[in-house]
């Protein structure tokens, strides 16, 4: 199915504050890139994704482990798993809703009818959600027939690919004396502002929840609400099968949980 072989993983930078932080999609990583190192931000000084950041400003970048500074801090974003595996579906197929990724060979092909725009038409609720549950229930009557929609040239999407896997914990460990750990949770932003001004790098950007596009796409939570109605069901199997293929970042994730940084929550 997945040969779990990746590209350089994606890191982001800032030599200013001597912070990196891995891209884990679907944990956060949009609010990582945009308003904790400012990637893609304006003004046009701010390194662009996939540049190489050899100043004092902030970037994304494309790069191995052994290419980071060692006296770093690393900051982790870790997300529930199953939450982040349902996202992780609703944001494919919405994806490939809005025409972002080109459907590969056996994935979802939404109607006209469906889509205003380059979004989902809601208007067609009805005709949405049974689109999606044909999708869901079309010869996937297991969490591997899920996979093989969203898996290309042998590699799982990353959106849905385990943490683990993608952040590479061990080599983390073994590349970064301090490393910190914040939930994906209610309390993220909060906790991330004050670790941040605990530190002596407060972040200045704002007003964040008008900025994040994931607090306002209605979109991609009305999906989301159906995958997770189909998965917490387990009619096809997909409970079960999620608790054998993510069973390391289900270690993962409740072994870390006392170490989780939590400093706005107290």
């Amino acid at each position: 199915m997945t040969n779990n072989i990746w590209e350089p993983h994606s890191v982001c930078i800032d030599h200013s504050k001597q912070l990196v932080s891995p891209v884990i999609p679907k944990s956060a990583c949009t609010t990582l890139r945009h308003h904790v190192f400012f990637v893609d931000e304006q003004p046009d000084n701010w390194l662009k994704p996939r540049a190489m950041a050899q100043t004092d400003q902030a970037g994304q970048l494309e790069v191995g482990l052994s290419q980071l500074p060692d006296d770093y801090e690393c900051l982790l974003l870790i997300r529930e798993p199953l939450d982040r595996l349902i996202s992780g579906m609703a944001e494919v197929i919405y994806r490939q809703f809005t025409g972002a990724d080109n459907p590969e060979s056996g994935q979802l092909s939404p109607k006209d009818a469906l889509t205003s725009q380059g979004k989902p038409n809601l208007q067609n609720s009805d005709m949405f959600e049974e689109h999606i549950w044909k999708f869901i229930n079309k010869g996937t009557n297991n969490l591997w027939g899920f996979f093989d929609c969203f898996t290309t040239h042998g590699v799982l999407n990353i959106h849905v690919e385990q943490q683990t896997t993608i952040m590479d914990w061990q080599n983390l460990q073994n590349k970064f004396q301090n490393i910190t750990m914040i939930e994906v949770d209610k309390n993220l932003w909060p906790n991330i502002t004050q670790w941040m001004n605990e530190r002596g790098t407060p972040i200045s950007d704002e007003p964040y929840v008008n900025a994040n596009p994931a607090f306002s796409n209605g979109h991609k939570a009305y999906i989301k609400g159906i995958y997770t109605l189909a998965v917490k069901d387990n009619r096809n199997n997909l409970l079960d099968d999620y608790k054998k293929y993510f069973q390391t970042d289900i270690d993962f994730y409740n072994s870390q949980k006392a170490d989780f940084y939590r400093g706005a929550e107290q």
